[in-house]
């Protein structure tokens, strides 16, 4: 199956995207940065994309988990 992780660069969805990897899915990242994510998850099996390609990249996949969500502090989480 293939799923796209919103949010697949914080701590719980790095998590997802470890487990997901796992278990023999394919995997895309959906982040505002693709070349750091890929630094932070590594690069097997995962295809980091930026948000702005989100449309072409949602109609190949299976599911979809959002995991982004917005700070409610003053910081970005990630």
């Amino acid at each position: 199956m293939k799923v796209a992780v919103a949010g697949g660069t914080g701590f719980v969805g790095g998590a997802v995207v470890a487990k997901l990897r796992s278990l023999g899915h394919s995997v895309v990242v959906l982040t505002r940065d693709p070349q750091a994510a890929k630094t932070k998850l590594g690069g097997d099996g995962i295809e980091f994309v930026a948000y702005n390609e989100l449309n072409s990249v949602l109609s190949g996949c299976d599911g979809v988990v959002n995991l982004a969500g917005e700070p409610i502090a003053e910081n970005r989480w990630t």
